[in-house]
């Protein structure tokens, strides 16, 4: 048609487009469909994963692998097995240890008390934790907290009851270091913690 011009587009076709041509970098391949053959310029082994595997770096490229305690407790020393009357910890640096049972009750750490062994029931003696001036089988004054140890879970009593009652303490093991793992058998040293604060 006379006076209309026809003009062809060329040149940058907008940022919507797909890139392509030829991948740099940690891509390997080309533009739409690149492979991904490096992390930080370190290259990425060529072998299929298995299940549960981490990628880690063996010194040359990021390989698959499992992940073991050696790789992710790097840096904590662990401690040798607690003998009797010891119990292990973690310190603030990730290095682990053992100390006394019998210290930490001593020395009132809360919430830790030992029980030793009677002739009659041949389980942990109940006590009271000695916190705040508290001595074992003393009732507490109203709104303290109680930790007990116990040989029967849930029915510790170390108060006397004509004072304030039965304590119904849900207690729970922490740590036997005797050996044995239950709560009614011949245990020595015994480690418990009441599952919530008992208020009286």
């Amino acid at each position: 048609m006379a006076g209309i011009a026809s003009v062809q587009a060329q040149g940058d076709t907008g940022a919507s487009s797909p890139p392509s041509g030829p991948a740099g970098g940690d891509l390997s391949g080309t533009f739409p469909n690149p492979s991904v053959v490096g992390l930080q310029t370190v290259p990425i082994s060529g072998a299929a994963p298995a299940t549960d595997d981490v990628l880690k770096f063996d010194g040359v490229e990021w390989a698959p692998s499992a992940g073991t305690s050696t790789s992710v407790l790097a840096g904590l020393t662990l401690f040798a097995a607690p003998v009797a009357g010891e119990i292990g910890y973690v310190s603030g640096n990730n290095t682990a240890a053992r100390a006394s049972a019998t210290a930490l009750a001593s020395s009132r750490a809360v919430g830790v008390y030992t029980g030793t062994a009677n002739a009659l029931s041949q389980g942990p003696r109940v006590g009271l934790l000695l916190e705040a001036g508290l001595n074992a089988g003393t009732a507490p004054a109203a709104g303290q907290p109680i930790f007990v140890s116990a040989s029967i879970a849930g029915r510790g009593t170390n108060v006397a009851p004509s004072a304030v009652g039965q304590v119904e303490a849900q207690v729970a093991i922490l740590l036997d270091a005797s050996g044995y793992n239950n709560a009614t058998g011949s245990v020595q040293d015994c480690v418990w913690l009441v599952t919530a604060p008992i208020q009286l």
